[in-house]
């Protein structure tokens, strides 16, 4: 039971509102007496995480790509669906970036392939998550400024406050977006 405590902060004292971001507390150990126990750990430490592992060893795995999940969106996140597909995928490549998110995301946008085996670790994402959503929705609303906004990233900053200037998903965006203006166009 200790551990989902553990699990909601940093050793900073700060949310951790992504529990596969990479900044669970370090220094901590842990052993399950059986396997409902080690069940229940990793629930608590990376909740669903045993239940998408499961799911995605069928064949074909439950997958949810980003043009379904953003289709089925009303109301304010229904501006998710308008970004194109190299605009959606420069917002996934940041959002999911290793820097921010362990899962290894096995969804996608045409243009963008799933994250490699080697990149991420074994739990699966099948589907785009609330996080990332937010970000399409704040992404959306970027283009439709008459400039996007550029930001370099600082430490500490709020991890979901994407209108933070410093905030670290809003500045890899930014990296994104600039190599997206050096690619040539696909015909």
């Amino acid at each position: 039971e200790a551990l989902r405590p553990l699990a909601q902060f940093t050793d900073r004292g700060v949310f951790r509102p992504l529990k596969s971001a990479p900044n669970l507390r370090p220094g901590w150990r842990t052993a399950a007496s059986d396997g409902p126990a080690l069940e229940l750990a990793l629930n608590h430490l990376y909740p669903g995480a045993l239940a998408d592992w499961f799911a995605a060893q069928s064949d074909p795995p439950p997958v949810t790509s980003y043009r379904t999940f953003t289709g089925r969106q009303t109301g304010m996140y229904r501006i998710t669906t308008h970004l194109d597909d190299a605009l959606a995928g420069a917002a996934i490549r940041a959002c999911c970036h290793a820097d921010f998110c362990l899962k290894r995301r096995l969804w996608s946008v045409a243009g963008l392939a799933p994250d490699a085996p080697e990149q991420k670790s074994l739990i699966p994402c099948l589907e785009p998550c609330a996080v990332l959503l937010e970000f399409a929705r704040k992404v959306a609303r970027w283009e439709q400024q008459p400039s996007p906004p550029e930001t370099a990233a600082q430490p500490d900053s709020p991890e979901t406050d994407f209108d933070a200037a410093n905030n670290p998903r809003r500045a890899r965006f930014a990296v994104e977006k600039r190599e997206l203006a050096f690619k040539p166009p696909v015909e």
